[in-house]
């Protein structure tokens, strides 16, 4: 490997001065010092050679890929008058660096400024990329900017194209209309913008008016669980899109104002479970794909808080309530709930299990694991957060709330797993479990041996898969939990 030949590079300068060659001739030192093949006058031209043939040469010979101009006040001042050497330079190297086939083999290097401030480039320059190098300091931050050009290993890459977008072969099929509010909400949180909270519910509230795009149009010619499977997975984009914008939250905007605009997201959200009161016919899997959606999204988002262990945050989307008007002729119209609301049975995915004779356990479940799909999120994540809201609402049910019950679809894929959750794991720290009871809705020790007796006791629903039942006690790691300094 040490015997492998470095980058062959010519540099081009002007004798204005000792200072002048003796920054050129350290500069190429620690080039060398990089294993790059630098040609230089003083060390490659002899006696008696013509110094103008020598620089045509260096220029034009296929084997020096790159050729580096250090441009000063003197250089520039030659140059644009094409005078002396520096000169007769330019007139070989503009023709070189116009022609197409060589523009990448040329840089420029500035290592003076005029009485403006300004990097000195010759006139033919001026337009081009340049490195900067005119006083100390940029001249050390520039020099890897200098190897990587040398080596042609750029610091961002042309990524390889991806495939092309199957929607786009497959006809119709709703927007959200949300892309270009997510990346300017994205961006304003990440950069700390003052209007980031102002982009974000900007983002927030497109979301909640345009998801009347997804509503389901019945037809004669399509079973309606194809249409609603359809519109689920029409919707995965939009999804990850949410995902992404709830993460940014967690990581740069953990202020209680940003997790109030997301329970009013949610809030908003609960309609779509329901018919609209103008709907006179309707069949009630017709909203399937929207209880769908909007469980995995409230499981999505409870994923990303915990993964960056916004714990106090998880806390005030599961420990508050929501006002849900619930149906236009339902007898619990404007009542308060529990986080529970987010999820409702979808009878149509049973139903069609039942037509097609899939013979799943879950279809719900099934497609939970197919959709965990998003990088930085895997299944064991997703299920992680199913199991700290299935917890809850047992902690919350043994406190005398049972309203509602958040129904762990995706821990069917648990059933056989013995082994804790992380958090759970983490939680045998005495510190750590403090930051998580609240969570949980188990702030006293008594309540790990209250859930330990409910399920013992069969007092709670607990997901079973076949003969097989989840083992609640193994994956919160009970026996452990705080137990640990």
């Amino acid at each position: 490997m040490t015997n492998t030949p470095g980058p062959k590079l010519f540099m081009s300068y002007c004798w204005s001065n000792p200072e002048n060659k003796q920054w050129v001739l350290d500069l190429a030192t620690e080039l060398r010092d990089n294993r790059v093949d630098v040609i230089l006058d003083v060390w490659h031209l002899r006696e008696g050679q013509d110094a103008i043939r020598f620089m045509e040469q260096m220029v034009r010979d296929p084997d020096i890929k790159k050729v580096a101009l250090i441009f000063d006040r003197e250089y520039v001042e030659r140059a644009d008058g094409r005078v002396k050497g520096v000169g007769m330079e330019t007139q070989i190297v503009t023709p070189e660096i116009y022609a197409n086939t060589s523009e990448n083999k040329f840089a420029a290097i500035s290592k003076e400024r005029d009485d403006d401030d300004d990097a000195y480039r010759p006139i033919y320059y001026k337009s081009r990329i340049f490195i900067d190098m005119s006083n100390d300091e940029l001249r050390s931050a520039n020099f890897d900017q200098l190897l990587r050009w040398i080596y042609d290993k750029p610091l961002n890459p042309l990524p390889p194209l991806g495939k092309r977008p199957a929607f786009l072969d497959e006809g119709n099929h709703p927007t959200l209309g949300t892309r270009t509010f997510a990346r300017r909400a994205i961006d304003a949180m990440r950069t700390s913008k003052p209007y980031a909270q102002g982009a974000l519910e900007e983002y927030l509230d497109t979301f909640v008016v345009n998801l009347e795009r997804f509503r389901i149009e019945p037809t004669e010619s399509e079973e309606l669980d194809d249409l609603i499977l359809k519109s689920i997975e029409e919707f995965v984009p939009y999804r990850d899109e949410a995902f992404e914008v709830f993460v940014r939250v967690a990581q740069f905007m953990d202020v209680r104002e940003s997790y109030d605009r997301l329970r009013s997201f949610f809030e908003r959200l609960l309609p779509y479970q329901v018919r609209p009161a103008d709907m006179d016919q309707w069949n009630e899997s017709l909203f399937d794909n929207f209880r769908f959606i909007i469980a995995e999204l409230f499981l999505y988002c409870c994923a990303a808080l915990i993964k960056y262990e916004r714990f106090p945050a998880v806390e005030i989307m599961i420990g508050e309530d929501y006002l849900s008007e619930g149906s236009p002729s339902g007898y619990d119209r404007s009542q308060l709930k529990t986080f529970g609301v987010f999820y409702q049975p979808v009878q149509i995915l049973e139903h069609r299990n039942r037509r097609l004779k899939l013979n799943r356990r879950s279809v719900h479940a099934d497609l939970l694991k197919q959709r965990a799909t998003i990088a930085g999120l895997p299944f064991s994540l997703v299920m992680q957060a199913d199991f700290v809201l299935y917890l809850r609402t047992i902690a919350d049910a043994l406190h005398g709330d049972d309203r509602h019950s958040w129904y762990p679809a995706s821990l069917l894929y648990a059933v056989e797993r013995a082994s804790p959750f992380d958090l759970f794991v983490r939680g045998e720290s005495k510190r750590y479990f403090t930051r998580l009871a609240p969570m949980l809705g188990m702030s006293e020790p008594n309540d790990l041996r209250l859930v330990r007796d409910a399920v013992i006791k069969n007092q709670v629903s607990v997901p079973r898969a076949g003969s097989g039942l989840l083992a609640v006690m193994d994956l919160m790691n009970i026996d452990k939990l705080g137990k640990r300094l």
